[in-house]
């Protein structure tokens, strides 16, 4: 018999409460007093279990806290590590800790039951890393959980009866295995088939040795990872560093990627200082000929006017019958005209002259030609995971183990100082950028 899980609603609590009825004081025991409507409205995860004829054949909740002792919500982890041995457990933090809160199923299949809720605690949690039990002192470790979880031994000094409760816990390691990341080999394609044939639509029209031929066409630029899980190889990423980007740089802001381009933060510093340079070398030869064609106007100016001057003198020396007081005052008053048209002429003939110029006119700052930089990215082609490692998908690529991932491709890459992974997959844009010490992820829609 096939079972599923999946989330709980008060639609579902009639036959909840069927099933939880004949062992009611049981679970009471052991989850403390409960409602069950109030469980399923206040729980982080309300889970309920289904076989392959739609019965109901179990439930059970998850809480961000312990809903078992009293253990403040805002800080039960530090009062729990204050009371019993948690030095040596990794992850010790709420934001990847979930409690198991209450859980019953029919015996026949409490086995499969308790694995479905586990399975999808983890795929609704994806960050999730363990998954805690608390039980009262007085009640043992009850099957299917005995097995499934491990007890967190208490400090010698701890007062157990004062205390009241019992702590287990499980991993997410504990409940789907290791998953270890190396390079893909021909011989992993039995395993890869039938993964990439359920989730490629039309995948036979692909050959059937289509991921056989890939995984040995690999080369420089062109890369095949596998996800081993119990020695079998349960996905397969390919890689490929021959990347189109101009179409991505003109629709997608990616400045703060540096356009996905080696060295262009090197090469903008460098087109602004040329610019810098060019702009005031341009300003100086401007300001240069603006002073030339200024002193030519001036200079023909004058050269004009010392003709007219001559003649001018000329016809005063024939001038007789005037005074010499008169002759000394028409002297005075042609100088002061003289000095003023002179003046006038000049500034006219200048303001012509610059008009033949023109303003200086800065140019614009000319953009980093990306043609000229190496691409800094590597490209998602194909990406298949088994299905029942849903959990793992971005904690295997984008997220905890991006740093891991990134070396994995400088390893493979050997080319790339800082590398940004483009999905391209599913009509989506999705980015992913590391440089050595941090990395960034962006999502958009295409």
């Amino acid at each position: 018999m096939s079972v599923f899980a999946r989330h709980a609603t008060l639609r579902d609590l009639v036959a909840v409460q069927g099933l939880c009825e004949v062992e009611s004081h049981i679970l009471e025991k052991h989850w403390g007093p409960y409602s069950l409507s109030r469980l399923m409205e206040r729980s982080a995860l309300s889970c309920a279990v289904m076989d392959d004829r739609s019965g109901l054949i179990g439930f059970a909740t998850l809480h961000h806290f312990p809903t078992l002792g009293d253990l403040p919500a805002a800080t039960y982890l530090d009062d729990i590590a204050a009371l019993w041995k948690t030095d040596d457990l990794d992850e010790w933090d709420a934001s990847k800790t979930i409690s198991l809160t209450f859980f019953q199923a029919e015996h026949q299949h409490e086995e499969e039951v308790l694995n479905e809720v586990l399975q999808m605690a983890l795929n609704f949690f994806p960050d999730i890393d363990r998954i805690l039990l608390l039980l009262p002192v007085n009640v043992p470790l009850f099957k299917p959980l005995l097995g499934n979880f491990e007890t967190i031994e208490m400090r010698e000094d701890a007062d157990t009866e004062a205390i009241g409760v019992q702590v287990f816990q499980t991993t997410r390691t504990d409940i789907t295995g290791d998953l270890v990341v190396r390079s893909a080999m021909v011989e992993d394609h039995d395993d890869l088939t039938p993964i990439f044939t359920a989730q490629k639509e039309g995948a036979e029209e692909y050959g059937e040795f289509f991921l056989a031929q890939m995984i040995q066409a690999q080369d420089t630029n062109n890369k095949a990872l596998v996800a081993e899980h119990n020695g079998r190889a349960v996905g397969l990423l390919s890689l490929t560093a021959d990347v189109e980007l101009s179409s991505l740089q003109e629709c997608f802001e990616l400045d703060q990627y540096d356009f996905f381009v080696q060295g262009y933060a090197e090469e903008a510093v460098r087109v602004h200082e040329n610019h810098l340079e060019r702009t005031a070398r341009l300003r100086e030869e401007h300001a240069a000929k603006i002073e030339e064609v200024k002193a030519a106007a001036r200079a023909e100016v004058e050269e004009e006017w010392q003709d007219y001057l001559e003649q001018v003198k000329a016809k005063t020396e024939d001038d007789d019958g005037k005074t010499p007081e008169q002759r000394e005052e028409d002297e005075a008053e042609r100088k002061r005209y003289e000095e003023e048209e002179l003046a006038k002429q000049i500034a006219e003939n200048e303001q012509q002259a610059l008009m033949e110029v023109g303003e200086f006119e800065e140019e614009e700052e000319p953009e980093v030609d990306l043609r000229t930089l190496t691409s800094n990215a590597v490209c998602v082609t194909l990406f298949c995971l088994d299905p029942t490692l849903d959990s793992q998908v971005h904690r295997l690529l984008f997220i905890d183990n991006i740093h891991f991932l990134s070396n994995v491709i400088y390893h493979l890459f050997l080319t790339l100082t800082n590398c940004a992974i483009l999905d391209l997959t599913a009509r989506r844009c999705t980015a992913c950028c590391c440089r050595r010490s941090t990395c960034f992820r962006t999502r958009s829609t295409v």
